[in-house]
């Protein structure tokens, strides 16, 4: 518990999670990267992304996991993940634009209740100013981002060379190079202009068109 109260105090400073020790070093990097960046680009076909995800969602992926976790284990991780959501409301956030996948929207997680709250939380993320929100609709067909998942981070200094990071079930890939990176660049803004704007989901009660306009 001391750790979680820990969590609550500190500020946006790299490194935060290794001397706390509530995670892998591979997460804590991933973590670090977040409160770095200056700007973040997501691209998730099938899940919500994490910056944006409520706790009752999180805790529903913690609990699907095959690896069997404890309660109060799950409780940990949940409010890590809410703690990595802070960076969204600092005076000067990270500008965020999230791609996010029609069966991320679709699917339901934790079920039709949770699902409501979490687009409807989504929702009121896509609406303040440093964010954007996308949808890739089924209709896109095949799309530049069939490999999967990803996120693309850079940061405010040239000193920092943008970082790509993949997610696997037992780690994180960070990539680094201008060919990996731009290679990832090229294939966000092919997925933008493939995507749509807005969002218009509703589990149990029907849905309607999932964009209001096409990105350009």
């Amino acid at each position: 518990m001391e750790d979680l109260v820990a969590l609550t105090r500190r500020s946006a400073e790299r490194g935060w999670t290794q001397r706390l020790g509530v995670a892998l070093p591979s997460y804590a990097d991933y973590i670090d990267y977040e409160d770095s960046a200056s700007y973040i680009r997501s691209f998730q076909p099938m899940l919500v992304a994490g910056l944006l995800q409520t706790a009752d969602y999180a805790r529903a992926l913690f609990r699907a996991s095959p690896v069997r976790m404890p309660p109060h284990r799950v409780d940990e991780l949940v409010s890590v993940r809410m703690q990595r959501q802070e960076v969204l409301s600092i005076d000067a956030p990270p500008r965020l634009c999230v791609i996010e996948g029609e069966a991320a929207l679709r699917g339901q997680v934790g079920g039709a209740k949770v699902m409501r709250a979490q687009l409807e939380h989504l929702q009121q993320v896509a609406e303040h100013p440093s964010n954007e929100f996308q949808v890739l609709p089924f209709s896109a067909g095949a799309h530049a981002g069939v490999m999967g998942s990803f996120v693309l981070f850079s940061f405010p200094t040239p000193a920092f060379s943008d970082v790509v990071c993949v997610e696997h079930r037992t780690g994180t890939l960070y990539m680094e190079t201008p060919e990996e990176t731009d290679t990832y660049t090229l294939t966000f803004d092919s997925l933008r202009s493939s995507a749509v704007t807005g969002l218009v989901v509703r589990p149990g009660r029907g849905s309607r068109r999932l964009g209001r306009r096409r990105a350009g």
